[in-house]
């Protein structure tokens, strides 16, 4: 008897497998390494196929409605009215990650993501009183529109109600921060502020969020995530409950609870939905009360390798180019939440080997790496950026990772070690890749200096991708198609399509779900070295590098654009879209339809530290030893 429940889970994956093999989907060897990942966890193997990459969410439920014969129905626009709750109550839906479709006769449509559990049907039999009709709908589909219209609502009013009922209705005006200095934690600790703070953090994770915003205001405190970059307002607190709020957080990172005038700072651990993530936690006094931000780490991205970064083709053989390179510094630069420490980090785990000696030094250390050596930043004990990387050289080092150069000392420092056979990582903050080179020489390195030792300088934003669910053609303006016709050289009779997202549940509306990066790669040719070494401005040095194969960030973002991936609005609000003379694209077979999951990856879920931000595409030409030494 256990045997066969034991075979039974793996002849429906097998099938599904199979299935797909035979629609052409996946190959034997995708679905064989597919099995191989699974070993060992509980994710489903439809699941692990998209997570690969193998294959998209709608080719797992097409083919499970095969497997099945259970219909696949789209939640894109479905809609939530109470009376649904008569047949299931929203805990329910939330625990069996379930929503009610449509009642007829007996009969109750149920949308699942696994149409196949008996048991789950059976309870809601059981709740509703109805014959169960199963659906098959995509899980995280299901989880947003629970987690928008449904769950979120249903729980934090239900725990709200439940703490401001164990107040004293008869002191509405008792000061909840001198109440928590004399009962300690009485207050926080209250089951409902605890379950409303993991509610608030969970559904932060379950919505790929990067933060989460605890605001105070005059009269609420709002609670607000950053999904693919933008700020969403998700729900309100009562001023009450505030101070409980917070400091249960504040216990939660290790601050200290009883010191409410400074800034601090904590960090805390756990595992939700199977994913390890760490939190990042910052406190700040406001004229209304403490603000909470935490920044989500997931430690399952932080390498989610360089074929999943967005890359065009040419723009990857950059980065390996780079980082085959025997020395040098390599730059990634652009502002904070750009993706650059997952670049950093994907090329560090395609560079480790047990070969090679990798040190990095970062502020904090975010995810750690097996088989490389991270050091964290300590200053009251003297560890900074500079006494760090002098230490490195003598701990025969091939590759070296700084997580950001600051200062003079820093830089110095860094340029040596490229100087004496190491390859360097570093990032800088600057707003495009020429303005890294003028920015290292205002911070006090020689031109000299700065020409022998970089190799590269790589550029980086963050773009929506239009929601594939709600993605429509949009018509052209005259002044769009102006401006894409003598960007991109076209004729007067043709221009590619372009699209956005309408808006749906999916999306919130937005018209856009996850990101994915553009890029600006500069390699420092002889050409543009000569320029370093006279001192030239950053225009010419831009030009010099367009000239000799480097695409600029505006281009990148229009050339996302051609291929349906994201918007002219969305290019316009990361670029300046400024004009370049002569500047075409020559590397692309521009799509007629948008790419299905084109440009796709992890980058909807970056978290980006304090390794500041991605590159282009031919063979570095390395300069001269006796080249170098003249330069010295």
């Amino acid at each position: 008897m256990v045997a066969a429940s034991n075979d039974k889970p793996s002849r429906q994956k097998d099938k599904l497998g199979i299935i797909l093999i035979h629609q052409g989907v996946i190959t034997q060897q995708q679905l064989s390494e597919a099995l191989e990942y699974q070993k060992g966890s509980s994710e489903k193997l439809g699941k692990v196929l998209v997570k690969l990459g193998f294959c998209s969410k709608n080719d797992i439920a097409l083919a499970l409605e095969k497997q099945t014969g259970i219909k696949y129905i789209s939640l894109s626009d479905y809609t939530y009215t109470s009376a649904l709750e008569a047949y299931i109550q929203p805990d329910l839906m939330s625990k069996f990650m379930v929503l009610p479709i449509k009642a007829e006769d007996n009969t109750l449509y149920v949308a699942m993501a696994d149409p196949l559990d008996f048991v789950v049907k059976e309870n809601l039999r059981l709740a509703s009183g109805m014959r169960i009709e199963p659906m098959l709908a995509h899980e995280d589909e299901i989880r947003e529109i629970i987690f928008q219209k449904v769950g979120k609502k249903y729980a934090t009013d239900e725990l709200i109600s439940d703490y401001l009922k164990t107040l004293d209705e008869e002191d509405d005006d008792v000061d909840i921060s001198q109440a928590l200095k004399v009962e300690g934690l009485e207050a926080i600790d209250a089951g409902p502020v605890v379950r409303l703070v993991n509610t608030i953090i969970s559904e932060a994770v379950e919505s790929n969020a990067s933060d989460i915003h605890i605001e105070p205001t005059y009269d609420e405190v709002v609670v607000r995530y950053r999904i693919d970059g933008i700020l969403h307002k998700i729900l309100s607190i009562p001023p009450k409950i505030q101070n409980p709020t917070v400091s249960r957080i504040k216990i939660l990172s290790s601050m200290d609870i009883a010191e409410r005038r400074k800034p601090q700072d904590g960090r805390m651990s756990s595992t939700i939905s199977g994913r390890e993530l760490d939190f990042r936690v910052s406190c700040l006094p406001t004229v209304h009360g403490e603000k909470i931000v935490m920044r989500i780490l997931d430690k399952t991205n932080a390498m989610v390798g360089l074929g999943k970064l967005g890359l065009e083709d040419f723009e990857e053989k950059f980065i390996y180019d780079m980082a085959a390179s025997p020395w040098g510094v390599f730059l990634v630069t652009g502002p904070t939440g750009s993706g650059k420490s997952t670049t950093l980090y994907s090329i560090l785990h395609h560079l480790n080997s047990p070969t090679v000696n990798i040190i990095t030094i970062e502020d904090p250390v975010e995810y750690t790496l097996k088989g490389i050596n991270q050091v964290e930043l300590n200053r009251k004990a003297g560890m900074d950026f500079n006494s760090a990387l002098r230490s490195f050289l003598r701990q025969d080092p091939d590759i070296i990772l700084v997580g950001e150069i600051r200062d003079y000392e820093t830089l110095e420092a860094a340029i040596e070690a490229s100087l004496t056979g190491h390859l360097v990582f570093s990032t800088l903050h600057t707003n495009d890749a020429p303005s890294a080179v003028v920015r290292m020489v205002q911070m006090g390195a020689p031109n000299y200096l700065v020409a022998a030792s970089t190799i590269g300088i790589m550029a980086q934003r963050l773009v929506r991708k239009i929601c594939p669910t709600c993605i429509e053609p949009v018509p052209y303006t005259d002044e769009m198609r102006a401006m894409m016709q003598k960007r991109f050289g076209y004729g007067p009779d043709f221009v590619p399509k372009l699209f956005k997202g309408k808006g749906c549940t999916i999306c919130r509306g937005t018209g856009f779900k996850g990101r994915t990066g553009i890029f600006e790669m500069m390699k420092v040719t002889p050409n543009v070295r000569e320029l370093i070494l006279q001192d030239a401005s950053t225009d010419e040095i831009r030009k010099m590098a367009i000239k000799e194969g480097m695409r600029s960030l505006e281009l990148s973002a229009l050339a996302k654009v051609t291929q349906g991936i994201t918007t002219i609005e969305e290019a316009m609000r990361v670029t300046t879209l400024r004009m370049e003379e002569g500047a075409t694209i020559e590397h692309y077979d521009l799509d007629e339809e948008p790419r299905e999951e084109a440009g796709t990856g992890m980058l909807d879920e970056f978290s980006d530290g304090k390794l500041d931000e991605f590159p282009e595409d031919t063979l570095l030409e390395e300069m001269p030893l006796e080249k170098i030494e003249g330069l010295l």
